[in-house]
C-alpha cells in the first residue's frame, strides 16, 4: 500500500475513534439500544430499569452527543434525545473499506505464497528443518487465512 493511502486510512481511523470509543462503554451501547427504536426519549424515561441516576444518565448521553450519535430535541421544558444512526454508518462504511483492503492484502499474499511454492517445486523441494514444505501445507494454510 503507497503512503498517501496508509495516511488516508489512518485519517479516516482517527476520524471515527470519538465514535468507537463513545461506543465502548456498555451504559452508552444500551443507551444506543433504546434510542434505536425511533422515538425519541426523556432522561426519565432512559433511566427506567437502569441503576444510574439522572445525572449519570445525561452525563452518558451528552458524550453521545458529542459524537453525533444523539441529538436532544426541546419539548417544552422536557429534552428529549434521538438517536442518529449517520455516524455509526459511515463507521460501518470505514470499516467495510478496511476489510477490503485487508481481503486484498491477503489475496497478494496467498498469490506471492501460491508462486513461490511453486517456483520451488520447480526447482526442489526445501529441505531446511525449519521451511520443510510438504505438498497442500502452504496452500491449506493461505487457504485458511483468506477466508
Amino acid at each position: 500500500m503507497l503512503q498517501k493511502q496508509r495516511n488516508s486510512l489512518a485519517a479516516r481511523g482517527r476520524a471515527h475513534a470519538p465514535v468507537f470509543a463513545a461506543l465502548g462503554d456498555a451504559t452508552r451501547l444500551s443507551l444506543v439500544v433504546k434510542l434505536s427504536g425511533g422515538q425519541p426519549s426523556s432522561i426519565s424515561q432512559l433511566t427506567q430499569g437502569s441503576k444510574l441516576t439522572r445525572q449519570a444518565i445525561t452525563k452518558h448521553l451528552r458524550v453521545l452527543e458529542r459524537v453525533g450519535i444523539v441529538h436532544s430535541v426541546h419539548a417544552g421544558r422536557e429534552s428529549l434525545f434521538e438517536f442518529d444512526p449517520a455516524p455509526i454508518e459511515q463507521m460501518r462504511e470505514y470499516l467495510d473499506f478496511v476489510s477490503e483492503q485487508w481481503d486484498q492484502a491477503l489475496a497478494r499474499l496467498k498469490a506471492f505464497i501460491e508462486d513461490w511454492v511453486f517456483m520451488s517445486s520447480q526447482t526442489h523441494w526445501l529441505h531446511t528443518p525449519s521451511l520443510r514444505l510438504e505438498r497442500g501445507g502452504v496452500n491449506d494454510f493461505v487457504s485458511s487465512v483468506s477466508r
